[in-house]
Formats: C-alpha cells, sequence, structure tokens
C-alpha cells in the first residue's frame, strides 16, 4: 500500500523532490482531454513526466474523456498514444481512462470498449478511473479491468475507511485537498494498492535482449559442443 498523487495543469509547477520527500512514490499525470488535438494536451504533461521520473517517483497517465461515439473514443486513444510515446518509456502501469461527465454516462460501456480495442492493439493496458456513483451506475459489472475509484467521505484531506469503494480497486483516491509539499493548494490523494507494470520500456528492453544473449549463447556452446564430438569421432 503506497501514497499516490495525480496532477494535471492545474497544479502548476511541482517540485517532484519534496513530493517524494514527503513520502509520496507515484504520480499519475494528466495527458490531456477529448479527441486527438494538441490544443487538448495538457500543456504540463511532458514536463510532470519527465520530473517525477528524475525524482524517482513512479509515473503514469490519464486522459479525461468527453467521447459519446466510438469515432470520438478512437480520437481520444490515439490523443494518449501519441503523448505516451513521447516519454521515452517513462509511463508504467495501465492508461487511466477518466470517466466522469454524466451526462455521457449512457455511452460509456460503448466508448471504453473502442478505446481499449485500439490502446490493447498498441500494446497499453487500459485502467478505468470513475467516481464510486459513476461507476456503479455506469459501469457496474464491468470487471476485466484496474480500477482507479474516488470516493471522499467528508473530503478533508483525510482517510474516511468506512468509504472505501472495495470494489476490488487498485487505487482508491480518498481525497482532492490533500496538502503534499512541493505542490501549492490541494491535490488529489490516492491509496494504491497494485500499481501494475513498475517496468519502464527501457528496462523490459533490456530484458529481452539479455535474454536472446543466453539463447544465443547457450545455441553456440551447444553447437560447439557438437562439433567438438563430431572432431573426437573422426580423429578415433
Amino acid at each position: 500500500m503506497e501514497i499516490i498523487i495525480d496532477v494535471s495543469k492545474h497544479n502548476g509547477n511541482i517540485d517532484f523532490k519534496a513530493v517524494k520527500k514527503d513520502g509520496v512514490t507515484g504520480v499519475i499525470c494528466q495527458l490531456g482531454f477529448g479527441c486527438d488535438y494538441e490544443s487538448q494536451d495538457d500543456y504540463t504533461f511532458l514536463t510532470n513526466v519527465r520530473n517525477a521520473y528524475k525524482a524517482g517517483l513512479k509515473v503514469g497517465a490519464y486522459i479525461y474523456s468527453y467521447a459519446q461515439t466510438t469515432q470520438e473514443a478512437v480520437s481520444e486513444a490515439y490523443h494518449a498514444i501519441r503523448q505516451i510515446e513521447r516519454c521515452e518509456g517513462k509511463i508504467t502501469g495501465p492508461v487511466w481512462y477518466d470517466l466522469e461527465e454524466t451526462h455521457l454516462g449512457r455511452y460509456a460501456k460503448d466508448v471504453l470498449k473502442e478505446f481499449t480495442n485500439i490502446m490493447n492493439a498498441h500494446g497499453y493496458e487500459v485502467g478505468i478511473y470513475a467516481g464510486l456513483y459513476y461507476y456503479n451506475t455506469y459501469l457496474n459489472g464491468v470487471t476485466a479491468y484496474p480500477l482507479w475509484l474516488a470516493s471522499y467521505g467528508g473530503d478533508d484531506g483525510t482517510v474516511w475507511d468506512e468509504y472505501k469503494p472495495n470494489k476490488g480497486e487498485a487505487i482508491w483516491q480518498y481525497t482532492d485537498k490533500g496538502r503534499v509539499n512541493g505542490i501549492h493548494g490541494d491535490v488529489d490523494m490516492n491509496i494504491c494498492y497494485e500499481w501494475g507494470d513498475d517496468m519502464t520500456a527501457d528496462e523490459v528492453k533490456k530484458i529481452c535482449n539479455d535474454m536472446i544473449y543466453k539463447y544465443n549463447r547457450l545455441q553456440t556452446d551447444e553447437l560447439m559442443a557438437m562439433v567438438d564430438r563430431k572432431i573426437d569421432t573422426v580423429v578415433q
């Protein structure tokens, strides 16, 4: 169990070294909202990702959805992919799809499915972010995703244990009025029970390269041993 935060342009300039010293272990950064237009990028996303990663924090990403058609969900997926691919493998864990516009709730399952299809096809896992009411109302029965659920209780910056969603969530956002060193003003606070894949793309690549090297070396050793046996047979 860890304490993580989620941030966007609304949190201003962040001192992530101070954030980490205050006990936070990870941050999920908003990459933007809606369809794939640069005007809808969160202009702090890349800076937040790089500085949080440099400070030694785990770094994730989320996109705020306004989709009400499958075409818009596809565009949102490509928005997420475009932004994440600029992060040079620093993003780990699922890409979180932020669904909370209640007037669009009736489209939630359809747009989630289409968003997921595109993201999965490009090698990304999808997680769901939603308020508990939204999840119960529009996504009830959707269980094949990591869940990041908001349920605040008194929303006074502290944890109200009786308001824990208990839906098998990987992350519980327990307040939007938290305070952390390195950030001016309120910030969303979360208890993280399971981050997901902690390895960056570069770390995965290194492991794969090491495995390939060891496999090739093993094959070479076996081939040389076979040659030695053939030579011994001929000499004898």
